[in-house]
């Protein structure tokens, strides 16, 4: 990150006031990250990750007993293409998740809320959304506004008109919006996390969200094998888990 871009981030908090608390805790993470800076050993945690690894067909028997796994891309009557060469506003616009995993894990669960943080283009949103063809249930998502954007019309473009009644979408640092989500709709059966990806970030938000996932509910995280937060975060709780390979990536799935 250079000192240009720094200058222009730090103008752009300064100058959006309710983002505040979100700024205050960006610089005690690069504070901290500084004084006790975490061990980047990528390839022990891509190990780790590989070890407890488990394959989406597997995931589904076991969690659903079932050996059909359908595709997203072929209910949505899309093409993976499409998808790939989605054209991106701003490099700081994440691509898809799993969507296949996603789209699974929703059909054969059929939760009344789903909660996602992490919306982007809306890939994963659609994932969701596109089961309310089966049967009707709420999503509720929180996508972070995007530093020097002049219009946020492309978070969630992706996702048809027609399955946005039942998507309620707020626009807030997870910091500022988590307590109010969880008074309003409470607990969740299904929360998906493609949010904050620094370390501090993701177990800040980890213990909050995990309390507030219904029994037998489902939590899938994305990008685990950037840092060690949510190994850390499953072994310290002593949780159920499995992680899942996705391109050259893992997702992790948690089980309560």
């Amino acid at each position: 990150m250079n000192f240009i871009y720094k200058f222009k981030l730090i103008t752009w908090y300064l100058s959006n006031p309710k983002y505040y608390k979100h700024f205050i805790f960006l610089l005690f993470w690069r504070i901290k990250r500084m004084i006790f800076p975490q061990k980047k050993d990528t390839e022990s945690l891509f190990n780790w990750c590989k070890i407890n690894e488990i394959e989406l067909e597997k995931l589904i028997e076991n969690l659903f007993s079932t050996s059909q796994i359908k595709s997203f891309y072929r209910e949505a009557e899309i093409t993976t293409d499409k998808i790939d060469n989605k054209k991106m506003t701003s490099e700081n616009i994440a691509g898809a998740s799993y969507c296949d995993l996603i789209y699974n894990i929703c059909f054969y669960r059929k939760p009344k809320k789903v909660l996602e943080l992490g919306v982007a283009l809306g890939w994963s949103s659609y994932a969701f959304l596109l089961n309310l063809i089966n049967f009707e249930f709420k999503l509720v998502s929180n996508d972070m506004p995007y530093p020097f954007m002049k219009d946020n019309k492309y978070v969630g473009s992706v996702v048809p008109s027609e399955f946005k009644k039942n998507w309620i979408l707020y626009r807030h640092p997870d910091i500022s919006i988590l307590n109010k989500i969880f008074n309003k709709h409470g607990c969740f059966d299904i929360i998906h996390y493609d949010s904050d990806k620094s370390y501090y970030g993701r177990l800040r938000s980890y213990e909050k969200l995990y309390n507030n996932l219904n029994e037998n509910g489902i939590f899938i995280s994305d990008d685990i094998n950037d840092n060690f937060a949510f190994k850390h975060f499953v072994e310290k709780k002593k949780l159920r888990f499995n992680t899942i390979k996705f391109k050259n990536r893992y997702l992790g799935i948690i089980l309560k």
